[in-house]
């Protein structure tokens, strides 16, 4: 597109010219069709099929948008004195007087076969450089703005070294030297991801940066639970599911980090077929001698005397939401106990046994 006006002419990028670049053969398309078809198959076997297809949506939305921006604020203006050069909110003066260096060629710099026109101008004592990629330009305005400059236009495929031979200084260092780029900028990503881990790690109290303690607890903790829970059925009495034990990380009053026993159990269930709603098979309801008998439990085991209120007892029988804990908590500075629950709930007969070590760090 070509705006004349009195003192300039305006060239401006192309959607079009992007169209015929984009359709040129790329070279290893092969091998990018089968590495997308890997991941995908990847993403299918872990169920990650909608989280794959949201990032392709959102990575090829991004691109389209940076390229659409890129071509609708890309313009070149010609002066009788300078060539300047806008884009984005960049803006790239090169004055005509300045000897400028330059050249317009084909040049291939893609590693996956694509080429296309490339103009690059320049100071000849250096500064800042104007770069036309023919994908957004049309050749006829990259022919017109190098005539403007006074730069030849070359003959022929050309690798940046060729070209920057031809206009010296006309291309980057990158450019010239791509593996040791490349290697910087991988040694880089691989320091900055190995630091961001680390910090990670670090900041959430993860191993191994934080000296996390082998994952257990003694065995004196496992065998006062286990008796405290099998004590504990045979006062309350009924069927009973399998005992669930697993261990939570923690730091005791030290700041120490160690780690936790928590173990539950609660009345067995059935389906009920005709409902299809579980109950429990042996639905025990609380009593005051029940209460006592969890109770004496408790103490013979060698907890604190547990805590209770009665007035919950009371409301079993008058309320379907009726609610009972009756809870152990050791003495402050007790390892070797755990808090100990029986809750009654509900007027299922629902029943459960909770407890849960203190945290146990290593000896130091």
């Amino acid at each position: 597109m070509d705006d004349r006006g009195t003192a300039a002419t305006v060239l401006r990028a192309d959607v079009s010219a992007y169209r015929r670049w984009f359709g040129t053969p790329v070279r290893g398309l092969g091998v990018l069709v089968a590495l997308v078809g890997g991941g995908v198959a990847s993403a299918l076997r872990r169920g990650e099929v909608a989280f794959l297809i949201i990032l392709l949506v959102v990575t090829v939305a991004v691109t389209l948008g940076c390229i659409a921006i890129h071509i609708a604020s890309s313009r070149v203006v010609l002066t009788s004195d300078r060539i300047e050069y806008r884009r984005w909110l960049r803006r790239t003066r090169i004055r005509l007087d300045d000897d400028v260096v330059g050249a317009l060629a084909e040049l291939n710099a893609s590693p996956v076969g694509r080429t296309s026109q490339v103009l690059v101008l320049r100071a000849r004592s250096g500064g800042p450089r104007i770069r036309l990629n023919g994908a957004y330009w049309e050749q006829d305005d990259l022919v017109r703005i190098a005539a403007a400059a006074d730069v030849p236009v070359l003959d022929g495929l050309l690798t940046p070294r060729e070209f920057d031979r031809a206009a010296r200084g006309t291309m980057p260092w990158r450019a010239l030297h791509p593996w040791l780029a490349g290697f910087g900028g991988t040694l880089v990503l691989i320091v900055l991801i190995v630091a961001g881990v680390i910090a990670w790690f670090d900041a959430t109290n993860r191993p191994p940066f934080d000296d996390q303690p082998p994952r257990g607890v003694s065995a004196r903790t496992v065998d006062l639970q286990g008796t405290m829970v099998t004590e504990l059925q045979q006062a309350v009495g009924g069927e009973w599911e399998s005992p669930e034990s697993r261990l939570s990380a923690c730091e005791d009053d030290a700041g120490y980090k160690g780690w936790s026993r928590r173990v539950s159990v609660r009345l067995r269930e059935s389906v009920v077929e005709e409902t299809g709603e579980d109950r429990v098979v042996t639905p025990i309801a609380p009593s005051r001698d029940l209460v006592d008998s969890i109770s004496q439990v408790m103490v013979e085991q060698g907890s604190p005397e547990p805590l209770v209120d009665l007035d919950d007892l009371a409301e079993f029988g008058r309320s379907d939401d009726a609610y009972l804990r009756i809870s152990s908590y050791p003495d402050d500075g007790d390892a070797l106990r755990s808090t100990v629950e029986v809750t009654f709930s509900g007027s299922g007969g629902y029943v459960s046994i909770s407890m849960y070590s203190a945290c146990e760090t290593p000896p130091r």
